[in-house]
């Protein structure tokens, strides 16, 4: 990925609990990922809004999702099996767009448009790579719970979807919420994690950057769709 500086506390509403974060842990700025709300102007466009939910930044050293995803991921590089991860959640958004006869475009030119109406959210703010498993992930939500959930909660005032990059990612944000009212619930064959009354989580299948164009991009807006069905919208 190109480098984009770190920005805490940054415009978000996320940046108060950013830089709390930071300060609590005694933090160097360059060990942190912010993330969150890509555009705040923008956050509406979808209803429910969606939240990509991953396991950290492919990176070395701290780095601005938001930024990054603003400028609309640009010069990202692929890993993995070398499927970059932000242009298979652009090719999911304009999936859903054609589904519920929306505009959104393919095409590297048009991707800041797209990623500009979500948030990221990363479970673990520090650098890290591509291979992860439950017993490290658990540990950074355990450490971070507190500020983990603040961050959530933020995006749970209206119905939010939250997209979790594979079993390793949703299996963490149920372990996050093990204390939180919460229901498994199945929606048109679907299972998802209803909790904060707005809030449906749900496993896409895979990392974005090792999804199957078929397969995942289908259960990516069949899942919107059968929450929207829910919803009644």
């Amino acid at each position: 990925m190109g480098m984009h500086e770190v920005q805490i506390p940054g415009e978000g509403p996320e940046g108060p609990i950013f830089q709390e974060w930071v300060d609590q842990w005694n933090l160097p700025t360059k060990m942190f990922s912010d993330d969150g709300i890509v555009d705040v102007a923008q956050f509406g466009f979808w209803n429910p809004r969606i939240v990509i939910v991953l396991k950290d930044v492919h990176s070395s050293c701290g780095f601005s999702l938001r930024s990054f995803l603003k400028a609309g991921a640009r010069n990202e590089d692929g890993y993995g099996d070398g499927r970059p991860t932000w242009g298979v959640v652009q090719r999911w958004l304009v999936a859903l767009s054609n589904r519920i006869g929306g505009n959104l475009k393919l095409g590297d030119s048009n991707r800041a448009v797209a990623l500009r109406t979500i948030a990221a959210l990363n479970l673990k703010k520090s650098p890290g790579g591509s291979i992860a498993d439950n017993s490290e992930v658990n540990r950074h939500v355990d450490t971070d719970r507190e500020f983990l959930l603040r961050q959530i909660r933020l995006y749970c005032d209206k119905p939010t979807v939250f997209a979790c990059g594979g079993r390793i990612v949703y299996d963490a944000l149920k372990h996050l919420l093990k204390d939180i009212e919460s229901s498994i619930i199945r929606v048109e064959g679907m299972e998802f994690l209803h909790f904060f009354e707005n809030a449906y989580a749900f496993d896409v299948g895979h990392h974005p950057c090792m999804s199957s164009k078929s397969k995942h991009d289908k259960k990516f807006v069949e899942a919107v769709m059968a929450v929207r069905s829910l919803l009644k919208l």
